[in-house]
């Protein structure tokens, strides 16, 4: 017996070529005709929801009354939703913001009465490969894809078992070239003709007697009349076949079932290929705005790193939780994760708004963390100095060495807001003559003032107005040495009739080029690029740092070049200045460039202009006296269009193999060469996605780049180990047609977007870190450098005598990487999520700071386990390769 289960359905991209209230709008209707639908015909058993909530709180924003009947259909059955909140992009976001996806989403789906227990992917570009894993965690068994996979040797069925590195196992649908379009009856009369088409398509690929038939498409409408359509083909077939109005969950079901017992084969890893498959994959969109990806690097950390680990230290010390705002921020930044959004392949309007949205999350984070550092250090009058406190905290789950920049703030004068004749502000004090640092012991803290002026600041309370006043702002650098592992240290800032010593940070140093730490010598060569220095090995590497520049005639989702490209490199052809500044905890080298590059591309986009345009740019390379890594801070002015630009490393290692930073796990990919003329639809692209960094060895040395919030690198071929990080790629369309890239035709809407040409002042920020060699072996010291980039210590002003004193709560080994530590979603405990990212064993302890009640593991929705043993607030466990492990901590 074959079954076709046709399952009705609009996949609802919330925001595309239109903007999210102009797609409302028409969602709107469509499920107001929908539920009408449902209320009319009995025998309409059920609409598939595209697999995300968020279109029920999108809807029900508008029709708030619709509630009971929405739930009502849920119930029964006959309206299928979740398991996600939105329908993401799983290269470009944290493994942590795929959780807590799958998380809201089906909570969501539970509060309206049920949900789906399948992995419902049907339009995501590509799928990263602890997918699995994840689904498994949230006791998921069945992904549904599209793109990705396909078009290859060994790819033709249609089942397969799906295996995340760790070992754990999905049974994935792969679905046909249609995609999750195709088999829409909209028209009855043609229900016949179109249903062959899918069964020609269907049959010669499915190994089980059942087929998954997804009618609908993009924004579609339901057809009232389906059960109509498939009674006459079900009465039309032979005994052999039947039409099955059916739901996800049910051929999912049928499909274990008929899939029990088969030898199916093994699809492991990503999914990041099928270029002769689906149309299309979208090679380009990991630098498409690269402003977007940039502001939600800084949005997970945030939220991952540093606001909910204080809301769960304000929970163990009896404070009042913050989960019910921090899970609106969460939702804030999932609004943005959608494909179309994060990835940067819309129209303007669109992602205007996703840069209102971070700053929505970042408003609600400041008042988050303010009400979180008032219960952990109160600070009754909003300024750092005389005789105040400083409370350090290691957001990094080891103890760190770092140097710490912050400000130190001093009362000057009262600010009078509004109209208040009678009251007379006394006049500004004197400047401030000293002031020194000590810990606890009362031991000299040494520091340099990098920045100093007088400016307002206002300080916040439960009971008055706001306190404005103006403040002497002193911006200091200093060492903070063995910082507890993810914990606390507090100084005391005291005033002093003089700095005792303690100078501003020296000024620039227009003719020395090199500077160098206990571990690298730095070098700024006059044709714009640095050498690094290993001294542990003796080894150089570089050129480092230079830029390249090609056109792109490509747009939103593909990068493409024009038939005729030159490249352009800023070493040697930019005019270059060199500057060096010194100071007692940092010092660093800057290269100055003017630039002249083409304007834009020709009008037919053949080739670039003619005309040529000055590019300024601007990069510091810095070290602390111990950082084992280099770092890079960029400043261009991108004044030119239709380009890529590139920052290049050349490491002079010998590989074609990188292991690239992912979600929960670091990835060993092997660069391969494609021949173009093999792919009619569109030609693999060469650059790859990466999270934190990327790297690199020949088995003699190695190198990572990291960097913040730049996800697109490449390894070039026909050189020896040169690193190409995107910095910029700057198109003028949503879609375009007859590109070198994708032969395969249009990929999208054609919109104009010239906001994707990106222009104005960016900044970037990444690392260069020298190595010995093997992969993984220094996974410990490459974690550790990433921390140290990616999440800076914070500080906070207090005043109370009863701060906390020196304090570790979490540490873990160095092989290991944090993903949460939370409080638990219903409020009962703390969440410990941590993962293994890497292929060997790993064993270790774990230490907490605190005495807990219990430990047990748990699942991905932190439903506990079995019970973990542990003595003095440690416990002790085996992380395989690759595992994710979770744990409630009461």
């Amino acid at each position: 017996m074959i079954t076709y289960h046709v399952i009705p359905h609009s996949h609802w991209d919330r925001e595309w070529y239109l903007t999210f209230d102009h797609f409302r709008v028409l969602l709107v209707n469509m499920m107001d005709d929908l539920l009408d639908i449902l209320e009319s015909r009995e025998d309409y058993a059920g609409f598939l929801l595209d697999g995300q909530t968020i279109v029920l709180d999108d809807y029900l924003e508008v029709r708030p009354d619709r509630r009971a009947l929405l739930e009502r259909y849920v119930r029964e059955g006959r309206l299928s939703v979740g398991p996600w909140y939105v329908l993401p992009d799983s290269f470009l976001v944290s493994g942590e913001a795929l959780v807590r996806n799958l998380m809201i989403g089906r909570a969501t789906a539970r509060a309206f009465g049920a949900g789906v227990d399948v992995g419902y992917i049907p339009d995501s570009f590509g799928h990263t490969a602890q997918i699995p894993q994840m689904l498994q965690g949230l006791g998921v068994q069945t992904a549904i894809v599209w793109r990705g996979f396909g078009g290859e040797p060994g790819q033709e069925g249609s089942e397969y078992r799906w295996r995340s590195p760790d070992g754990s196992e999905v049974l994935m649908e792969h679905l046909s070239e249609a995609g999750y379009s195709g088999a829409y009856f909209n028209d009855p009369k043609s229900a016949t003709d179109r249903m062959a088409e899918v069964r020609r398509r269907l049959d010669p690929r499915a190994q089980t007697g059942e087929r998954l038939v997804l009618s609908g498409g993009d924004h579609h409408w339901p057809t009232a009349d389906l059960p109509d359509v498939l009674a006459r083909l079900d009465e039309a077939a032979g005994e052999e076949i039947r039409y099955r109005h059916s739901s996800l969950q049910g051929f999912v079901e049928a499909l274990r079932e008929g899939a029990d017992g088969l030898a199916l084969p093994v699809v492991e890893g990503e999914l990041r290929f099928g270029y002769r498959w689906a149309f299309n994959v979208t090679g380009g969109v990991y630098s498409s705005r690269m402003y977007l990806k940039q502001a939600n690097a800084r949005a997970q950390r945030l939220l991952e790193r540093y606001l909910e680990p204080l809301n769960a230290l304000v929970v163990l010390a009896g404070g009042r939780s913050q989960r019910a705002l921090l899970n609106q921020g969460w939702r804030y930044l999932l609004q943005n994760h959608p494909h179309d959004s994060i990835c940067g392949c819309s129209i303007d309007p669109v992602h205007r708004e996703m840069m209102t949205r971070f700053e929505k999350l970042d408003g609600l984070a400041r008042g988050v963390e303010w009400f979180a550092w008032m219960d952990l250090a109160p600070d009754d009058e909003g300024r750092s100095g005389d005789d105040a406190r400083l409370v350090l905290f290691n957001p990094t789950p080891y103890p760190r060495s770092d140097v710490v920049t912050t400000d130190v703030a001093f009362f000057n004068q009262r600010i009078v807001v509004g109209l208040n004749p009678d009251v007379v502000p006394d006049p500004p004090l004197p400047p401030v003559s000293g002031f020194r640092l000590e810990d606890e012991a009362g031991k000299d803290i040494p520091f340099e003032i990098v920045d100093r002026a007088v400016e307002p600041g206002i300080a916040y309370t439960r009971y008055d107005y706001p306190a404005q006043s103006l403040v002497e702002r002193f911006t200091v650098r200093f060492p903070a040495a063995d910082l507890p592992a993810f914990g606390l240290r507090t100084l005391r800032v005291k005033r002093t009739r003089s700095f005792a010593g303690y100078d501003e940070a020296e000024g620039a140093a227009p003719d020395d080029r090199t500077i160098e730490n206990h571990h690298l010598r730095v070098q700024a060569h006059p044709d714009g690029y640095f050498l690094v220095t290993d001294k542990a090995t003796g080894r150089t590497y570089g050129p480092l740092g230079y830029f390249e520049d090609t056109a792109d005639a490509g747009d939103e989702y593909n990068y493409s070049p024009p038939a005729e490209d030159f490249r352009f490199e800023s070493r040697g052809e930019a005019k270059i200045a060199i500057e060096s500044e010194t100071g007692r905890y940092l010092t660093g080298l800057r290269i100055r460039g003017a630039w002249r590059l083409p304007q834009s591309l020709t009008p037919d986009l053949g080739r670039r202009s003619e005309e040529r345009t000055e590019v300024r740019f601007t990069t510091r390379a810095s070290v602390t006296p111990d950082s084992p890594y280099v770092l890079f801070e960029t400043e261009i002015d991108n004044t030119v269009r239709d380009h890529r630009l590139r920052v290049l490393f050349e490491t002079g290692l010998d590989t074609n193999h990188h292991h690239a930073d992912n979600a929960f796990a670091v990835l060993s990919r092997t660069q391969e060469r494609h021949d173009p003329e093999g792919f009619s639809i569109e030609v693999p692209a060469a650059v790859a996605p990466m999270h934190r960094f990327v790297t690199l060895d020949d088995g003699r040395a190695g190198a990572t780049l990291i960097a913040d919030g730049l996800p697109e690198y490449e390894l070039l071929h026909d050189s020896r180990g040169v690193l190409a990080l995107t910095l910029l790629r700057c198109v003028g369309e949503l879609s375009r047609g007859n590109l070198t890239m994708r032969p395969g035709g249009v990929g999208g809407w054609l919109n104009a977007t010239p906001e994707a040409q990106c222009p104005g002042l960016h900044r970037f920020r990444y690392a260069f870190l020298p190595h010995p060699a093997v992969w993984p072996d220094r996974i410990g010291l490459i974690h550790r450098a990433a921390e140290s980039v990616l999440h800076p210590v914070r500080v906070h002003p207090g005043r109370r005598d009863e701060l906390p004193p020196e304090r570790s709560f979490l540490d873990i080994p160095p092989e290991l990487a944090l993903s949460a530590f939370k409080e638990g979603e219903n409020g009962d405990g703390i969440i410990l999520r941590v993962y293994n990212p890497g292929p060997e064993r790993l064993e270790g302890t774990i230490r907490l700071g605190w005495t807990p009640g219990t430990v047990h593991r748990a699942n991905m929705e932190e439903i506990p386990g079995e019970p973990i043993s542990f003595s003095d607030g440690c416990f002790t466990d085996v992380w395989p390769p690759y595992r994710i492990a979770t744990y409630r901590i009461r």
